[in-house]
């Protein structure tokens, strides 16, 4: 297992509902082989990787330590299923064992020209480096290898891990209320903090500004 080093912090993964309930139930996050991402740079690098090191099977998933975006909402975990499973990256990081050579940390953005400058060092982490068109994602990733044949390769977790589970903000109130009690009625999950996001209609951001409005500064 290499570990490389990062700020200690928060870690997101915006998902959807079903792998969400997955997660929790069953104390493990799945790594599912990249062939279906959209971003062929990156399902390039690491198949060069994997065939490079002789291994049969890689297997990832991807995380953000970016703070909750819009972006991440509508790339990631569209709809009224989408969710994020927020962990402590430090509890997180104590979980990462798997059969085979596991990597996690974050990703290095490097322009074009950065690709023929990049010293032998850095090649090394091929399956860590993306295009810079994509570095406000601030992507943290974990990545197995496997020299059997395999679909996903299953890490098991704590539940201590995860610091909070976030609903999405196009889901109706009184069906995220259904949402939150079917979580917290899951083993282990019923002191979990599940909320609902606010990011495209917060009460506070819009009571503020009428604050501001009522107090005469004109737009």
């Amino acid at each position: 297992m290499s570990r490389s080093a990062t700020t200690s912090g928060r870690l997101k993964r915006y998902t959807n509902l079903a792998v969400a309930l997955d997660m929790l139930r069953n104390r493990r996050i799945s790594l599912v082989n990249p062939s279906l991402w959209t971003d062929r740079n990156d399902q390039y690098l690491i198949e060069q990787y994997r065939q490079q090191h002789g291994y049969l099977f890689a297997g990832a998933v991807c995380l953000t330590q970016a703070s909750e975006t819009f972006h991440h909402w509508k790339i990631f975990a569209d709809g009224m299923d989408g969710i994020c499973v927020e962990f402590d990256q430090t509890g997180l990081e104590s979980c990462l064992h798997a059969p085979g050579p596991l990597q996690f940390g974050p990703v290095s953005y490097l322009r074009l020209d950065d690709v023929k400058a990049l010293p032998p060092e850095q090649v090394k982490r091929l399956p860590f480096l993306k295009r810079a068109g994509y570095s406000d994602e601030r992507e943290y990733r974990i990545i197995a290898f496997d020299r059997t044949v395999r679909e996903m390769v299953e890490v098991p977790i704590t539940l201590g891990c995860i610091g909070r589970v976030i609903l999405s903000p196009f889901l109706p109130t009184n069906l995220a209320n259904s949402v939150k009690a079917t979580i917290r009625q899951i083993e282990g999950c019923d002191k979990l903090r599940v909320i609902k996001s606010h990011l495209i209609n917060s009460a506070t951001w819009q009571h503020n500004w009428a604050r501001r409005l009522a107090a005469g500064d004109a737009p």
